[in-house]
Parts: structure tokens; sequence; C-alpha cells
């Protein structure tokens, strides 16, 4: 109560969270059978190897690869947590933490769109998700479907380097209501008219809204644009900070 009567809602922490451990020599050998019993508040964590395509439908979750609380940008690495394939967040208030993406891996939105995703310590490296010349995708990816959103996105602390793929960006996506992206270091190298961060809404019932922080990157090699909106609604927009 904050004395006037008025009661605030306080979402309090799950008592008991888990902390289950995936690996060849742990007791659950795949994210997917630790996916099965995971609850709201548990941490997945993922030990170093490499890792397929896997959907995150759990609300609550956290995925932390060993590099997790480690930035991708100037942190000391150990060994990785390697997806070569689509991570997929299908559940709200997602957090991944520490992992890297490689070749065709991405972190990839459903098209039904979800709510608090954060990404934070992720290095890209050899990217090839955008082989064509006319291919919209990217590492980092939300594209929602008709009618739906994906509200307050975070990414800090990533990183994105060394493309393998004709047309490199680093975020692409549609119907974003809310998003920051902080600390991180994304460079391609200037092939066609890539963009880096692009937002297309043409055919969407918006492209951008809501809290729009960009802030404290480097961006370098984007042939085009290094930050295209398109289709932007009404919200605070501040980029600021960025080299």
């Amino acid at each position: 109560s904050c004395g006037c009567g008025h009661k605030e809602q306080v979402e309090l922490p799950k008592l008991n969270a888990q902390e289950l451990v995936v690996g060849p020599n742990e007791t659950y050998k795949t994210i997917e059978e630790a996916l099965a019993v995971a609850q709201a508040g548990d941490i997945i964590k993922l030990t170093a190897g490499t890792y397929g395509a896997v959907s995150i439908i759990n609300n609550g979750v956290t995925i932390q690869g060993p590099n997790a609380g480690i930035s991708a940008v100037d942190g000391e690495r150990v060994d990785e947590a390697i997806f070569t394939a689509d991570l997929m967040i299908e559940g709200n208030n997602i957090t991944i933490d520490g992992i890297k993406l490689e070749g065709a891996g991405r972190i990839i939105g459903a098209e039904a769109g979800a709510n608090d995703v954060t990404i934070k310590n992720v290095l890209v490296t050899g990217s090839t998700v955008n082989a064509g010349n006319n291919s919209v995708t990217a590492p980092f990816h939300f594209d929602a479907g008709e009618g739906a959103e994906f509200k307050n996105i975070q990414i800090i602390n990533c990183k994105a380097v060394d493309y393998n793929c004709n047309r490199p960006m680093y975020f692409y996506g549609r119907e974003i209501n809310g998003i920051t992206i902080q600390g991180c270091y994304f460079v391609g190298n200037r092939q066609n008219y890539n963009d880096g961060f692009k937002i297309n809404g043409d055919t969407a019932d918006f492209g951008i809204k809501g809290e729009v922080l960009i802030q404290d990157n480097y961006l370098e090699g984007f042939s085009q644009y290094v930050i295209w909106f398109r289709v932007y609604g009404e919200g605070s927009y501040k980029i600021i900070n960025n080299t």
C-alpha cells in the first residue's frame, strides 16, 4: 500500500526456482527435455556444445549459455553453447543470455508475437541467414503476423561480426512495440544494399512504436541504412551516443 488506499499489485518471485542443466553428461540431454519440466522462474543452463533448432513455448524461463553475464562485445568468453538453427521464442518473459549464433542460427520470434524478451551477451559470427540479395532476415528476427506484436524487446551487450551472406543485417522485424538495443557491436561487410536494423511495416498495422532506445552501440559496414524505420507510430524515440 502507498498510504492512500491504493494497493499495488506486486509480482513475487517464484519460490524454489530450479536450475536445469543441459548437456551430454547431465540429467537433461536436450533443451527440449529441460523445457518439458521447466516452470516460470526456472533457469535452463547449457553446457558448451552445438545445439539445433528449438522452440521455447514456456513463459518466464531463462536460457543461459556458459557465457551468461559475460559481454559479447569485450568480455573474456569461455567455450560457447552454439546454435546453428532457429531458437524460436513462443512464450512471454523470456531471457536468453550468453550463447553464440553461427551459420543459420537465429533468435526468432514466432508470428504470434511475444512480450518481454531479453537477449543479452549473445555473440554472432559467420551468419548465413540472409543468403539472397532480396532476402529479409537477420540473426535477431522479430516479424509478427497480422494482429500480433512484439512488446518490449531488449538486446544488450551483443556482437555480430564476420557475416557470410549476401545481405548482412543485425535486426529485422515489424510490429515492434518497444525495443532497446544498447551496448552492442555490429559490423557488416558492406555487400549489396544491406540495412543494419530494418523495420519493414508496409504490410503490417505498424512497423515500430512505443518506447524505443538505441544507445551506446558501435555500428559499421552497412552499405545502405544503419537504422531504417518504415511505418512508425507514436512513442518515445531515443537514438543517442552511437558510433
